[in-house]
């Protein structure tokens, strides 16, 4: 395709014919533009839209029979990470965030504890701190346990 300058009325410079080029240039440029500009505007309207995670009768029920001892059932609660462990029939439900920097804490069967793999803090099965750097235990979940069933967080009930 060729160009093709034309002279302006008052000749003080020349114009290009506008071509099918330029024409997909702009609409792909303004396409970018676009969902660059939607992106960033969700992402604002995410942060600052309230939360649900708090709401009041959110829970999660389990079957004690997936839950063995001695072992940790991951599992999502509220959205985030969630272990549950067992000890000499007692459960123990913990967040599965680290508090130190907020990694995802892993099992460890060998030793039988939880462990950050960013600096390596431990965590017994009752979420208390056994070694390295987090500054408080794992945050206990609400939790009963009824007709075989483990009802963790709020119930209403």
């Amino acid at each position: 395709m060729t160009r093709k300058a034309i002279k302006n009325p008052e000749g003080l410079k020349e114009l290009e014919e506008f071509t099918r080029r330029h024409f997909f240039l702009n609409l792909v440029s303004g396409l970018l533009v676009a969902i660059s500009g939607a992106a960033i505007l969700y992402s604002v309207f995410r942060f600052l839209s309230p939360s649900q995670d708090g709401a009041a009768g959110s829970f999660v029920e389990i079957d004690e029979s997936e839950i063995t001892p001695g072992e940790a059932y991951f599992f999502k609660f509220k959205n985030k990470p969630a272990v549950i462990l067992q000890q000499d029939g007692e459960y123990h439900v913990l967040s599965a965030v680290c508090t130190h920097l907020g990694c995802i804490v892993k099992w460890k069967d060998d030793v039988k504890v939880l462990e950050c793999p960013c600096h390596a803090g431990q965590y017994g099965l009752d979420g208390k701190v056994i070694a390295g750097p987090p500054p408080e235990p794992l945050p206990l979940i609400q939790h009963s346990s009824a007709d075989g069933k483990l009802l963790i967080g709020e119930t209403n009930a």
